[in-house]
């Protein structure tokens, strides 16, 4: 349950409390005993969430031997959202058809049991019933995502949605039962609506309208992590190849770890109601997961298996439509111990510059190679994608310094990308090192960055890259890269701007690096990380850890918060092109996120973590004070300028200066 929970004796009288189990035993520490006037704080701790329980009060003159019960309730234990819940007997004990013990615990439910509905038109012996959801399709969710302990438990909690008008009958009278039985969802219900909405869902084989319900991002992770409602939220008829060749449609779902499975598998079953396995997968056995190339339609998906699987070969599955096909690829890749060269540029920030055929194209070209750790990357002039591990990065001081660690690459980053700068000679490769300057001796150079020129006299002559740990890069060699360039000769332009101009841009408009030079610009662009987030694609939920500053290069996000007191997600700004966010990382590493980020279409990030900051600062032996108070300036002048949390009719004004056109930067150039 977790949090704590205060209670109050407000009334006149002494007040006894108990908590009882679903086997009608003592809770331990939930013997409570209150004189008038008085306070306990209780922790939640030892209450299994989802699981029943009693809460009776005694009410008299301090012997609970010889007084009456005044309250008893049962509930469904819930997360405490609130951490420290106050409450006073005398609110306890009003006779209220809705107190705030069951409006908690409907709360609960509608975060817990909705996300289970599946809502249909459903053909019964020839009468359509329009936008239904069936009784024990959803009591089977609620038992194989271990929401609910048995059958009986999951009926009871439907039973309350029934009780509360949430779920309403299509017969009349009909009680929620562990049957085929329709029931419908009112989606305008108060507490529905504060906690999520009805989405139309592309999960169909045929023509009839499906839709599920889904929680508010910032809801979510209020209740349980949001990374397990992700999970939850994969599962629908897909069509798998048996060894025989031949294709049969299966339910599949991916399912939790338990005293049976050691992790998550992607499970399934002969419809949506049986709870006994035709077959699984289990995620620790898939190696890669990519869309099968020979398929014309683009609905096949290719799971590989690692090679001690006790399952042998791939196993393929074919989805209803492309859209769905690609939600599957995603949400399995989350599972798979490497990634696909075609994969890996499709995650990668050159996504924002590729079609879908130089995708393909540059993809064949890319070579693996295996690195070791504590080797160097000696290749010269060679592009590399990090697919799995860490390159650290590490600046070579003055002569007979040991080189000084800087930052690390982390998977789907890039490296050696000034082989696609217009205009701009190859480094040269050095002792073991990639060098920037023509010569040993050299102090400075000069390199083109658009309209201004770079000395990197103040840092050093040369950058070392150095396995972290065993790794695996893929790399574009000299000859391929130029076969490349061949065919798709414009992708280099856009390249230099993106890698080049585009950062330089983003800096510049960020108030605390506005006043850097050019060297320690450039110093700085090499600790920067690219992210990619496809349009709904969560960022960071409301209370995960921060250690990492973001920059807007492309497309939009919104920040939203749950709003506690009017239970409804809020969306606090609309970031665009440009902007920032999660400044406070940089000054108290690993503090909760205050909002959840999401994006609305497709966007590109830049993001610098708290250790590369540190070192960046070291390095550059910058003034820490000076910049940790512009910082701070920054998030008093956001906070003073917080938006009206009123919705306003231009809120869903749409900014073109948001959208990626790099077309603009290329012109600029």
């Amino acid at each position: 349950m977790g949090g704590k929970i205060s209670i109050h004796n407000d009334i006149e009288k002494h007040v006894s409390a108990v908590l009882l189990d679903r086997r009608r035993n003592l809770v331990e520490s939930w013997n409570l005993k209150l004189k008038p006037g008085h306070t306990i704080e209780q922790r939640g701790d030892g209450v299994i969430v989802n699981e029943p329980y009693t809460l009776k009060l005694f009410a008299g003159n301090g012997s609970a031997q010889n007084e009456s019960t005044k309250f008893e309730r049962r509930f469904f234990a819930f997360y405490n959202n609130v951490i420290d819940l106050k409450v006073k007997i005398s609110e306890i004990l009003a006779k209220k058809r809705r107190g705030w013990l069951q409006l908690l615990q409907l709360k609960h439910l509608v975060g817990e049991v909705l996300p289970g509905v599946r809502i249909e038109d459903r053909d019964y012996y020839g009468e359509i019933y329009e936008e239904c959801f069936i009784a024990n399709e959803l009591v089977t969710y609620l038992i194989l995502h271990k929401v609910a302990r048995s059958a009986d438990l999951a009926v009871e909690m439907c039973s309350i949605l029934l009780r509360e008008g949430i779920f309403q009958e299509v017969i009349e009278g009909q009680e929620f039962m562990n049957d085929f039985i329709f029931f419908r969802l009112d989606d305008s219900h108060q507490v529905v609506r504060t906690q999520g909405r009805l989405q139309k869902s592309l999960d169909t084989w045929d023509n009839m309208s499906n839709y599920r319900f889904h929680t508010f991002t910032a809801t979510a992770s209020r209740m349980l992590s949001p990374r397990v409602v992700e999970i939850r939220a994969h599962e629908g008829w897909l069509e798998k190849k048996s060894k025989f060749g031949f294709w049969q449609i299966r339910f599949f779902r991916i399912l939790p770890s338990d005293e049976v499975r050691s992790s998550s598998t992607l499970a399934y079953f002969n419809d949506t109601v049986s709870t006994e396995l035709k077959g699984e997968v289990p995620t620790t056995d898939i190696q890669q997961v990519e869309r099968y190339e020979r398929d014309r339609s683009n609905r096949i998906i290719c799971i590989k298996l690692v090679p001690e699987s006790k399952l042998r070969g791939s196993v393929y599955l074919r989805a209803p439509n492309p859209d769905v096909c690609e939600r599957w690829v995603v949400a399995l890749q989350k599972f798979a111990k490497s990634l696909s060269p075609v994969d890996v540029v499709k995650r990668s920030a050159l996504m924002f510059v590729f079609t879908d055929k130089m995708v393909r194209e540059f993809a064949k070209r890319l070579e693996l190679k295996k690195v070791r750790r504590g080797q160097s990357i000696e290749e010269f002039d060679t592009f590399y994608l990090l697919r799995q591990g860490k390159i650290g990065i590490f600046i070579q001081g003055k002569e007979g310094k040991a080189p000084e660690f800087y930052c690390e690459r982390t998977p789907i980053c890039f490296f050696g990308e000034s082989v696609f700068h217009v205009g701009s000679r190859s480094p040269t490769l050095r002792s073991r090192r990639f060098s920037f300057s023509r010569s040993p001796k050299m102090e400075s150079i000069k390199l083109s960055m658009g309209s201004r020129r770079l000395s990197m006299r103040s840092y050093g002559k040369s950058v070392i890259y150095k396995a972290m740990e065993e790794s695996e890069i893929l790399r574009l060699t000299p000859e391929h890269r130029e076969a490349f360039l061949k065919n798709f000769g414009e992708v280099r332009g856009r390249l230099d701007v993106m890698l080049r101009v585009g950062i330089d841009r983003c800096l510049e408009k960020t108030p605390f690096f506005k006043e850097l030079n050019a060297a320690q610009v450039a110093q700085l662009k090499m600790g920067l990380h690219f992210h990619s987030l496809k349009k709904d694609e969560v960022l960071f939920y409301e209370g995960e850890p921060g250690r990492d500053f973001f920059i807007v290069y492309a497309g939009t996000l919104v920040i939203s918060q749950y709003d506690i007191q009017n239970g409804r997600e809020v969306i606090l700004k609309k970031l665009k092109k440009d902007d920032n966010f999660g400044e406070i990382a940089l000054l108290v590493p690993g503090m909760p996120r205050t909002a959840t980020v999401k994006a609305t279409d497709d966007a590109l990030l830049l993001s610098l973590d708290e250790d590369t900051f540190k070192s960046f600062m070291r390095l550059t032996q910058l003034d820490v004070n000076r910049i940790m108070k512009q910082v701070s300036e920054l998030l008093w002048v956001c906070e003073e300028r917080k938006p009206d949390r009123t919705p306003r009719a231009n809120d869903s004004k749409k900014r073109k200066d948001a959208d990626f056109d790099i077309s603009e930067d290329v012109d600029g150039a």
